[in-house]
């Protein structure tokens, strides 16, 4: 059959086209990445959004997969996605280190005191699941003052 010949199927309708979203992709990364880390050749087919897996798998990398897939949680974040957020936050309170910022000594040493804390999450917690991100203590103070009458 020549190529030519082939003629398209008329639509009646207009075609419904769904891409992935970025949280699917996301998700998908996070899966991946699990199955990398656990020593499981694979490959991303985004297409199809769905994993493949090059070579077979061995009894044991069978087992080793069908954990981290019944198991895995898409909602949990990455280390990479707890250290972005943190990032985030750091930066959005470095004009607090400047010499000139307008806060008190106590709004000073509280911040200085929070900014730390963003810094020590990888020494304190040991996955990224268990993550509690600290309040901004200036976020504390705002709120107070908002309540008083």
């Amino acid at each position: 059959m020549n190529p030519n010949d082939i003629k398209p199927l008329p639509i009646k309708e207009d075609p419904i086209v769904v891409l992935p979203t970025s949280e699917d992709i996301k998700k998908l990364d996070r899966l991946m990445q699990a199955l990398l880390d656990a020593g499981l050749p694979c490959v991303s087919t985004y297409p199809d959004f769905h994993a493949d897996f090059v070579p077979e798998l061995d009894e044991t990398q069978q087992r080793v997969y069908e954990d981290i897939r019944n198991n895995f949680d898409p909602s949990v974040p990455t280390w990479d996605e707890i250290r972005q957020e943190r990032d985030a936050l750091l930066r959005s309170t470095d004009w607090t280190q400047l010499p000139d910022a307008s806060l008190t000594d106590v709004q000073k040493t509280a911040v200085t005191a929070y900014r730390q804390s963003l810094r020590d999450i990888p020494q304190v917690y040991q996955t990224a699941e268990a993550v509690i991100m600290p309040t901004n203590p200036l976020e504390v103070i705002e709120e107070a003052i908002e309540t008083i009458p």
